[in-house]
């Protein structure tokens, strides 16, 4: 079966993902990792600078969490095409 999960980054989507391969489902995960994004939807839009520096605050380690994920990805995908050319 053909199966897209959406939030594969987060933790209920990547176990998610990774039963539904396991059972043999071909995968396809989506997810929004831009942290520029993140930062005006929670700062700009939902109005996190009443919040002063602590909101500052909060929304930077957030966008570092979206910029890590994405990061983690990234060497994921980089390291299974290695493993493809390489023919493992």
């Amino acid at each position: 079966m053909r199966v897209l999960v959406t939030g594969a980054a987060g933790f209920i989507g990547m176990h998610c993902a990774e039963r539904l391969l396991a059972r043999g489902d071909e995968v396809t995960g989506a997810d929004n990792f831009s942290p520029l994004l993140r930062f005006f939807k929670f700062y700009v839009l939902r109005l996190g600078f009443l919040d002063g520096v602590p909101g500052l605050v909060h929304i930077s380690i957030g966008c570092m969490n979206s910029f890590m994920k994405y990061a983690k990805l990234a060497e994921l995908r980089r390291a299974d095409g290695e493993e493809m050319r390489r023919g493992l």
